[in-house]
């Protein structure tokens, strides 16, 4: 597949242009495509990491959870939110993403038992989550679920709620970022 066409697929055009249009300055970095790397975010000239910023996105785009809906955490409620805007430009990005983990499609008995204990408490949570959205397919709650579980970060709403599904949020252009100053 040509990098052009897979651009294409992912919506990524039409998301950046969302992007761009937010007011964010992105003169310093542009996303592309490395074959040792993948997809990622890449300085457009060079420079030392601690001269000066070179993106700041604002906290108004972040998905953030609402907590007026007292039965959801905050990471359900973030499920809710990718579910009920399938026209957003950056969750039809994410739509275009592989986000379920390769384990959840290979179950078995041969992983160690710290790991089984791992996924079993996992696959409970996720359960729990599941029969709180009983009107949308498996398929489509999985993406969200896993979308959130793979690219959510830590942000203190400043609320009481010290349960890290509370506080956590999605940030549109973070999935680009590299963390080494490296491709």
């Amino acid at each position: 597949i040509k990098i052009k066409d897979h651009f294409r697929s992912m919506n990524i055009d039409h998301f950046l242009s969302w992007f761009k249009s937010t007011g964010v300055n992105t003169d310093y970095v542009n996303v592309n495509y490395s074959n040792e790397s993948g997809f990622g975010l890449y300085t457009c000239q060079t420079i030392n990491e601690k001269d000066f910023l070179i993106l700041s996105i604002p906290e108004h785009l972040f998905l953030k959870p609402s907590f007026e809906n007292s039965h959801l955490t905050g990471f359900e409620y973030l499920i809710n939110y990718l579910l009920e805007n399938p026209t957003n430009p950056y969750i039809k990005f994410l739509r275009s993403i592989q986000t379920i983990p390769s384990w959840c499609f290979h179950l078995n008995q041969n992983y160690p038992r710290q790991l089984k204990d791992s996924m079993k408490k996992h696959l409970n949570k996720y359960n729990q989550s599941r029969m709180k959205f009983p009107q949308y397919e498996d398929k489509d709650f999985q993406w969200a679920y896993y979308t959130i579980n793979t690219r959510c970060v830590h942000f203190n709403m400043e609320i009481e709620s010290k349960d890290q599904d509370d506080n956590l949020c999605l940030i549109p252009y973070l999935d680009f970022v590299n963390h080494s100053n490296q491709p």
